[in-house]
């Protein structure tokens, strides 16, 4: 299973973990999509594996103990306004939007 190779999409097993999570909505996992959450106000940019939108603190919980579980590196988001690159996902994995 791919977990923190960047040009590699995670696996249909992992997927479906983070959609059982999320729910389906809850969840992007197209490049193209995944893109506008890759950067923020600094000139870093890298592009997340996966978006992962948490609407209660179950979710976050459930999020953090799968990312630690499968050593995929988690990126909490808010709106993306700070200007140290503090929300870029430098090593792909997962963005988590607050």
């Amino acid at each position: 299973m791919n977990t923190t190779d960047p040009a590699l999409p995670f696996a249909a097993s992992l997927i479906d973990e983070l959609k059982a999570i999320t729910g389906p909505a809850g969840l992007l996992t197209d490049p193209a999509d995944c893109w506008p959450y890759g950067y923020d106000n600094s000139r870093r940019q890298a592009l997340p594996q996966a978006v992962a939108f948490a609407t209660c603190h179950e979710q976050v919980r459930d999020l953090v103990q799968l990312c630690n579980r499968e050593k995929i590196p988690l990126t909490a988001r808010g709106r993306g306004t700070g200007t140290t690159g503090a929300t870029v996902p430098d090593h792909a994995g997962i963005v988590l939007s607050l």
